[in-house]
């Protein structure tokens, strides 16, 4: 923005001019502000939500950033404390360079479900952004952890059995150590190991995962026979 300054004198009927005068300076702006959501990241799968936030600026100065948010599985707006229609563009904290919103939490998602975030910023000379397409996620609800046993013990197997979650892409056995033992699909609740050692003590344990994240039974030791 441009600034400029107004001078203004005074002249009485006798043509005196006022010594002393007023001066006044403004800024004239027209340029948008500019505002990102930095988190949650565009595209991500989350399984927890405890703020939203970005970054603003502006040539002259930012002076409040919104957000809105959409729920894509029936285009309801989150409305601060329930969902509904809108659109509803919901005030933030802080504006330049950072800003945040903490009004939509965990608590107030679906597991599955996909949403949308929006955000604008006003400048200090009342012009508003002008939306983008804004950023995307998923929220998938923390997985159950599961429960494994030990079966079926021979002198050179053990027969791993577990508990299956809901909402898992698969399972990895793994040793104490960490490493993986095997890679197994979405609903399987058994695993032969076999070609042990016998009279030998083997400690492993069961991890599920999805896209949200993962979640681990206790470790779990037998010895073969």
């Amino acid at each position: 923005g441009s600034s400029y300054t107004v001078i203004a004198k005074a002249m009485d009927t006798s043509n005196n001019w006022t010594t002393a005068y007023s001066t006044n300076t403004f800024t004239f702006d027209s340029t948008l502000p500019i505002s990102t959501v930095t988190s949650p990241s565009n595209g991500s799968t989350i399984s927890s939500l405890t703020t939203i936030s970005g970054t603003a600026s502006d040539n002259v100065g930012v002076n409040s950033v919104a957000v809105a948010v959409q729920r894509l599985s029936d285009n309801q707006y989150w409305l601060g404390a329930s969902w509904s229609a809108g659109p509803a563009w919901l005030t933030a904290t802080g504006t330049n360079p950072s800003w945040s919103y903490t009004g939509l939490t965990t608590a107030n998602l679906t597991s599955g479900t996909s949403y949308q975030i929006l955000c604008r910023a006003t400048d200090l000379a009342s012009n508003v952004e002008t939306p983008g397409v804004g950023i995307t996620f998923t929220y998938l609800a923390p997985l159950d952890a599961p429960t494994l046993t030990a079966t079926e013990v021979t002198n050179s197997s053990i027969k791993w059995v577990w508990t299956d979650v809901a909402n898992e892409d698969g399972y990895r056995v793994k040793t104490a150590t960490n490493s993986v033992v095997a890679d197994l699909s979405a609903n399987t609740i058994t695993y032969q190991h076999i070609n042990l050692s016998p009279n030998t003590l083997y400690s492993v344990y069961m991890e599920a995962y999805n896209a949200g994240g993962i979640n681990t039974s206790t470790v779990v030791s037998k010895y073969t026979l």
